[in-house]
């Protein structure tokens, strides 16, 4: 056998098996750009809800940052200060009704007493 029926005898396997190779190939790059696909879906709608719920945690930020500002604007050394000067004018009053009591007590002792007489007088 020469050379030329060799390759007569291989060449229809050697076609074979290069269709076979390329069929495969192809087959396999359909396959996965399909799942690339499929992925790049996936990924989009990720991004999409992502994308949502930083919008929602960028206004919960922004809403605790202004609560902080507020927090942070609050005289705290004037409030204590205020409420030791609520203290001693409660002390104070509580003082005065408590002798104002006393005295209308004995005012009632002393009426009641004036009272007595009158009637014993009589």
């Amino acid at each position: 056998m020469n050379l030329a029926s060799y390759i007569t005898l291989i060449s229809p396997l050697l076609i074979v098996i290069i269709g076979t190779a390329f069929f495969g190939w192809n087959k396999i790059q359909k396959e996965t750009n399909r799942l690339l696909r499929e992925q790049n879906v996936e990924l989009k709608d990720t991004v999409k809800e992502l994308t949502a719920e930083r919008l929602v945690n960028v206004g919960k930020l922004a809403s605790l940052q202004g609560q902080i500002d507020v927090l942070k604007s609050i005289p705290l050394s004037s409030i204590d200060t205020t409420l030791k000067e609520m203290s001693n004018t409660n002390s104070k009053i509580l003082e005065t009704l408590q002798s104002s009591a006393t005295a209308l007590v004995k005012d009632t002792k002393a009426a009641a007493q004036v009272k007595t007489d009158l009637d014993n007088t009589n």
